[in-house]
């Protein structure tokens, strides 16, 4: 695969393109990086006990 810009033929002869679109902006609300997301202590203890069998 060509790391730059395809000629005319080389165009003609691709058969499969991953075109990928990747929005690099920052998001301002940084709350989010402040809490922990996992599960509850019923959730974890039903966990542990399931595996433990």
């Amino acid at each position: 695969m060509p790391y730059a810009p395809l000629t005319a033929e080389e165009a003609v002869k691709l058969k499969q393109m991953l075109f990928l679109v990747a929005n690099a902006g920052v998001e301002e609300d940084y709350d989010w990086t402040q809490k922990v997301v996992g599960p509850g202590g019923v959730n974890l203890a039903t966990s542990i006990a399931t595996r433990a069998m």
